[in-house]
């Protein structure tokens, strides 16, 4: 059996069904929340109550979010039906936990937990010690929280802003806000000797926000949560927040960590998601098989403070007046702090590059000018090549071509005209071998300087090198010509066609090739020529400073113009000779 019919066989035993075989059932969780998925501040809690719970418990879980709005519509004879819908839709599912989030839907689950969960274990959360109903955690459940430190939100504002007069206390008109209002008047009494307190709670939120653009000097407000106005209009996604920090006058507190960045001053926050956090983890021994009871309950106290350097720069808060071992966010780096290791590092390396570029500037210039007159001798020389071939060409093919074709023609009369046998058959021959100098003739004045690259183009001048190379050596010869521009300089044209003639020539002389593949095409800005034969090939290294005219003027017309030249070989596969020259114009 082969690696890949073994490897298929053991996936088909991996993913065959075996009998008797179970698969494990997803872990059911239950999570009632106050007020529902959009509603700050319990939206950062349930989310990361979720997320922590599917990346961590290592089992599948199969989540029912039911949204209570108890928070909103908290009517007493709204529950029996809310009760029973709930009945009808878990009575028949086995729940694995159940997480009620925040004060109302902790209070809602402690009632009604008898008829709804019997036997489920549950992990409260979100909910301040103070509202959780007495013997709650006594069976099969537990407590994740933080504990709300009222008066602690008062000395974080006037240890910020010591000369703040005024504390406007922004909430909304829910059931659980009112709660918090009554708190907040009764924790900040001890105050009242030092600061003002002005209540907006029973507004709707359009004459908070006339109220907040309009406060006088030295105030500070202080934002719980918005859940519902004064109106019955309810706000979701930190709606009443954001549109509060745009038209405030004074800056602002805000109590919930999910609120930080919209435009809060920060402080000691009620670390939402990390009671969701710490909830999940808990949720998670608890479909792991420990009791929920025997978790211990976790009463968070509040983290460090922490600051929006955005908001301290707004209302020109200093940082020296903030707390010990706050932490600030947001805050924009200067530019040494961004880049002080890139200018620290540039300065040294342009400290330790002068030095060196001054002393190359000489050494260059006099390389330059070295490498100058050296392209100008072998210029001059290539050119001088050329031209010469060029006026032998013309000579060839204007003087003696024309002179043999007359000659040809006058033996042709004499062969014809009534003679003797030895006449006719001398005559014979001496046509014949005039004919023979003519067409060598020819094809030597096409080798000095072929006339149809400059009539035709050097396609066409590629195509008939080969031809002509294919019928004198009996070698077949590919010639595949791909995109090319429609015209060619002839610099280039010229460099390309003698790189294709010499290296047919070694191919017919050396390689014992039978086939040789010719490629052309246009290629970055220059034309691409690749030569391929299938001969015996030799050993490059041991060529390497040969006596190799023929390979050496092949470089040196490329690198006069620019471009790359190599040649490949292995002995018994051939040789390959791969040239580009740029399309440049003659200058």
């Amino acid at each position: 059996m082969t690696r890949v019919a073994a490897a298929i066989a053991g996936l088909l035993l991996l993913t065959w069904p075996t009998p008797g075989l179970a698969v494990t059932a997803p872990k059911r969780v239950l999570i009632l929340d106050s007020f529902g998925r959009d509603v700050s501040p319990f939206v950062a809690g349930v989310s990361a109550l979720r997320t922590t719970l599917a990346q961590e418990l290592g089992a599948p879980v199969d989540f029912y979010d039911v949204p209570l709005d108890l928070g909103r519509f908290a009517e007493p004879e709204t529950e029996g039906p809310f009760v029973d819908f709930l009945r009808a839709r878990f009575g028949d599912r086995r729940l694995d936990l159940v997480v009620p989030f925040g004060a109302p839907a902790v209070k809602f689950t402690a009632q009604y937990r008898d008829r709804l969960f019997p036997g489920t274990p549950i992990v409260f959360a979100g909910v301040e010690p103070r509202l959780v109903p007495p013997d709650v955690l006594r069976t099969n459940a537990t407590l994740v929280t933080q504990k709300v430190n009222l008066s602690g939100i008062v000395e974080d504002i006037l240890q910020m802003q010591p000369d703040t007069t005024n504390i406007v206390v922004v909430f909304g008109a829910s059931r659980l806000e009112k709660f918090w209002v009554s708190e907040c008047r009764r924790e900040f009494q001890p105050f009242s000797n030092r600061v003002g307190f002005t209540w907006l709670n029973d507004l709707p939120l359009a004459q908070v926000l006339e109220r907040s653009a309009a406060l006088p000097p030295h105030s500070f407000i202080l934002f719980g949560m918005f859940v519902m106005d004064a109106s019955g209009i309810p706000f979701d996604n930190d709606e009443a927040l954001r549109r509060l920090r745009a038209v405030a006058n004074a800056p602002i507190f805000g109590y919930f960590g999910s609120g930080f960045g919209l435009g809060t001053i920060g402080g000691h926050m009620y670390q939402d998601s990390e009671v969701g956090r710490r909830a999940a983890r808990a949720g998670i021994r608890v479909l792991r098989g420990e009791p929920a009871d025997s978790i211990p309950p976790q009463i968070l106290e509040a983290a460090d403070p922490v600051f929006d350097w955005r908001e301290l720069g707004r209302w020109g808060i200093s940082e020296a007046r903030l707390p010990a071992g706050s932490v600030i966010k947001f805050r924009q780096p200067s530019f040494w702090e961004l880049y002080a290791g890139w200018v620290v590092g540039v300065g040294v390396f342009v400290l330790l590059q002068t030095g060196l570029i001054v002393a190359l500037l000489v050494n260059r210039a006099r390389r330059r000018v070295a490498e100058a007159t050296a392209r100008g001798f072998h210029g001059r020389l290539l050119r001088a090549h050329e031209e010469e071939r060029a006026r032998l060409a013309r000579e060839l093919h204007d003087d003696v071509t024309q002179r043999l074709a007359r000659l040809a023609i006058d033996a042709g009369q004499v062969e014809r005209a009534p003679s003797a046998a030895t006449v006719n058959e001398t005559m014979a021959g001496v046509r014949a071998g005039l004919v023979r100098l003519s067409e060598d003739i020819h094809a030597l004045s096409y080798r000095l300087h072929p006339s149809i690259l400059e009539d035709l183009g050097l396609v066409a001048a590629l195509k008939a090198e080969c031809e002509r190379f294919a019928q004198q050596e009996s070698i077949l010869v590919d010639v595949k010509v791909g995109e090319m521009p429609a015209s060619v300089p002839r610099q280039t044209a010229l460099c390309v066609f003698r790189i294709a003639q010499e290296a047919l020539r070694n191919a017919g002389r050396h390689s014992q090739a039978r086939t040789v593949d010719v490629s052309l095409r246009s290629l970055d800005g220059g034309v691409q020529l690749a030569l391929r034969d299938d001969g015996v090939g030799f050993d490059p290294a041991r060529e390497k400073g040969g006596p190799h005219l023929g390979l050496a003027s092949m470089h040196e017309r490329v690198q006069l113009l620019g471009g790359d030249l190599d040649i490949e070989s292995v002995p018994g596969q051939g040789t390959t000779v791969l040239a580009w020259v740029p399309l440049r114009e003659e200058p």
